[in-house]
């Protein structure tokens, strides 16, 4: 008698606990996109850097840390300097550093990241498992979907010389690109470094430049007015209320080629 009330107190209190959604915060709108779609109505998501600011230089709001330290699960990518001086107590929340190295615009690297993802979530609600991983596939078909769908247009960039800001390189590389020279935020840019970047875009016939929305811009700008050619700024970091990263990849997908169609240079 006595040991089934015992187990009817703990079932019930498990279901309440599972009843409330897991409060994850994370540092990127990337993985805010990410942890949605995964957690579904497991989890409630907030995310500390707006989709509009660069992670490396992002300086933490006392308000953040006291929502980072009451959350249950902090995912971040790694790389964040903010992330590096925090400390947590035995209270404090699962802290997941993920294991994925890469541009998580790139279609595999945002795969690898979805499997890193859900297998946190796991880890902190082991009865949700199945849940997440449903989730977590369904996810990664509509990115194949998207993929998929952009084919023809990433085909027809194959081969074109770009120059390309760091962080949006490989992105560029991925679809086909020539990335003939790389550029750093503005405020790592010498005299003598755009004077060779805009030598090496002669020399290669750069017919377009790819600056990143987390940094200012002005030196895509300054090289695009310099060569004459299309500049087009792109995020690393999408917004999930603009439709998160599948949204984000057609949109950089279509961009690109309609660029280079209405200037005649497709």
């Amino acid at each position: 008698m006595v040991a089934r009330l015992i187990a009817g107190v703990l079932l019930l209190a498990g279901n309440r606990a599972l009843a409330e959604p897991l409060r994850v915060v994370v540092s990127t709108t990337l993985l805010e996109g990410i942890v949605l779609a995964v957690g579904g109505d497991q989890v409630t998501v907030t995310p500390v850097i707006p989709h509009t600011m660069c992670p490396g230089h992002f300086d933490l709001s006392p308000r953040l840390a006291s929502e980072i330290a009451a959350s249950d699960v902090f995912i971040q990518h790694g790389f964040e300097t903010f992330a590096r001086k925090l400390g947590f107590g035995a209270e404090g929340p699962r802290r997941v550093v993920l294991p994925v190295k890469g541009n998580g615009m790139i279609p595999e690297v945002h795969r690898e990241i979805t499997a890193a993802v859900c297998a946190a979530l796991g880890e902190a609600r082991p009865a949700a498992t199945e849940v997440f991983s449903a989730n977590a596939a369904r996810y990664v078909a509509q990115i194949g979907e998207v993929e998929q769908r952009l084919q023809a247009k990433r085909d027809a960039l194959t081969g074109i010389p770009v120059l390309a800001a760091v962080m949006n390189a490989p992105f560029i590389a991925w679809i086909g690109c020539n990335v003939v020279g790389t550029f750093p935020r503005d405020e790592g840019l010498s005299a003598a470094g755009m004077v060779a970047l805009g030598r090496t875009a002669h020399e290669q016939k750069v017919r377009l430049v790819v600056d990143n929305h987390q940094s200012q811009g002005r030196t895509g700008r300054m090289l695009a007015g310099e060569l004459k050619v299309p500049l087009i700024i792109l995020s690393n970091f999408p917004s999930t209320a603009e439709g998160g990263y599948p949204a984000a990849l057609q949109a950089a997908m279509e961009s690109l080629h309609a660029t280079l169609v209405t200037t005649g240079q497709d």
